[in-house]
């Protein structure tokens, strides 16, 4: 026969073991942050020390890294969705991830090849336009992106020329 307390710490065992399961299920899928993670089982209703102890599992096992995190979603944007260092610290901000940590992941971030990257993707949607407008909208597309107006206008320009010479 087991008295209250054992009861009760195999509950606190089971519901961490369940709790951590969920957890790396939500890693498997994509790196996560561990502001994301937290939230994720504040919103399942996980308790705060059973969430303390699922996040130091996790960071044990290396499961968990937030420098990690930050330089894969750096690399992920690189590759897939490219933004500009503003629009990247912002992004990461909201993950969580600390101002020194976002720092490092963007240390050699180019502004210029991102923009030139994202500006020949919209180019794309745009060709057979007339140049003003073909600016106009490789520009605009560029803005939303976080890219400022200097660099929004002179890489749609260069892209223009681009597509011309070509």
């Amino acid at each position: 026969a087991l008295g209250e307390a054992e009861v009760a710490e195999l509950q606190r065992q089971d519901e961490e073991e369940v709790a951590l399961g969920r957890a790396l299920g939500w890693i498997g899928r994509r790196p996560r942050s561990v502001r994301e993670v937290r939230q994720a089982m504040e919103r399942r209703g996980v308790a705060p020390q059973v969430q303390e102890a699922v996040v130091a599992r996790l960071h044990a096992q290396g499961a968990l890294d937030d420098r990690a995190f930050a330089e894969a979603w750096v690399e992920n944007r690189r590759a897939f969705r490219p933004r500009s260092r503003i629009a990247l610290r912002a992004e990461l901000n909201r993950k969580g991830i600390e101002r020194s940590t976002t720092e490092e992941a963007l240390a050699a971030w180019d502004d210029t090849a991102a923009a030139l990257e994202a500006g020949r993707r919209a180019a794309r949607r745009c060709s057979g336009l007339p140049e003003r407008e073909f600016v106009r909208k490789v520009a605009g597309s560029l803005s939303r992106q976080g890219f400022d107006y200097e660099t929004s206008s002179t890489v749609a320009r260069r892209i223009w020329r681009e597509t011309t010479l070509s």
